[in-house]
């Protein structure tokens, strides 16, 4: 039997989730509180993936009877804040911020004791995280062509809707310096990135997604590895004011190369990134630090 919570707290996407919260809160007769992680539908409709018609008037609809019954909506950016003020009518008393965070314990200590196959001689880039093609993963693989004369090696771990066809793309362009594999629980991750030379974070060029943070960022910056961001928005001004990376613009595949060639020729320069992004997750991005506040704003 359920214990009865304090409250209850439900995450979207997926969207249709939170009818099953909202009725488990009223039979609870507890808070219900609706984390929305991404907007769906709208980033799917931005993208092209839905066309406008049936299905997504009734999971626009069902968005926002959602965001009416919840107790409180809470948002993971300023800027997905702000839509949610200026487009879905949510009340500001009802919205709290609770940005993605990382457990900076787990991440940059760790020393890696694994065995694994992996040649020795590679400057490792590490993307680890959802193949989406909200991720715009192409720039990626161009990139990859534009480095067959350096030592890189990418490898992208993970899994996704778009991982079989960013693979297939992959052996068709006929690439030898990128790897791909399945999804690894975060302490082998925590432990690669120590073997890493940097890590990558990208996003399509969509309005929608510049308010959304991506996630695998913060690993990272946690890592004290420099971050490769192509992509815009806050995923951009989170890097650029972190000091902990280069920002190329979304499927900038050429700037994208010639940012890693930097990193390769400036080591020095790649490794006060590295610690510039680590002391930046210590600071402000520790979920200690993030929870902390989310409670301080629930109880006010």
């Amino acid at each position: 039997k359920a214990q009865k919570p304090d409250y209850l707290f439900v995450e979207s996407p997926p969207l249709f989730l939170g009818i099953t919260g909202y009725i488990a809160a009223s039979w609870w007769r507890v808070p219900f509180i609706f984390n929305v992680a991404d907007l769906w539908p709208d980033t799917i409709s931005a993208l092209g993936l839905i066309s406008k018609g049936l299905l997504l008037k009734l999971a626009t609809k069902l968005e926002m009877w959602l965001y009416r019954k919840a107790d409180y909506v809470t948002v993971v950016t300023a800027g997905v804040r702000q839509i949610m003020l200026e487009t879905k009518q949510v009340p500001a008393n009802k919205l709290l911020l609770l940005p993605n965070g990382v457990d900076t314990k787990l991440f940059g200590q760790a020393e890696f004791n694994q065995k694994i196959d992996l040649p020795k001689d590679k400057l490792l880039i590490l993307y680890a995280g959802t193949h989406g093609y909200a991720h715009g993963m192409e720039v990626i693989l161009q990139a990859a062509k534009l480095l067959t004369d350096t030592e890189v090696l990418f490898l992208c771990i993970g899994g996704g809707s778009d991982k079989q066809r960013i693979m297939q793309l992959a052996k068709d362009m006929e690439l030898k310096n990128i790897l791909f594999w399945d999804s690894q629980p975060s302490e082998f991750i925590a432990n690669l990135y120590n073997l890493a030379f940097a890590g990558i974070a990208t996003f399509r060029d969509s309005p929608l997604l510049e308010c959304t943070r991506p996630a695998k960022t913060l690993p990272i910056l946690a890592s004290s590895k420099p971050v490769l961001f192509s992509g815009a928005g806050e995923g951009a001004k989170l890097v650029t004011e972190a000091q902990a990376g280069i920002v190329t613009a979304p499927g900038d595949s050429e700037g994208l190369a010639q940012s890693i060639r930097k990193l390769i020729n400036e080591p020095n320069y790649a490794t006060q990134l590295g610690m510039n992004g680590r002391k930046y997750a210590e600071q402000h991005l520790d979920w200690a630090i993030i929870v902390a506040d989310w409670l301080k704003q629930l109880e006010n």
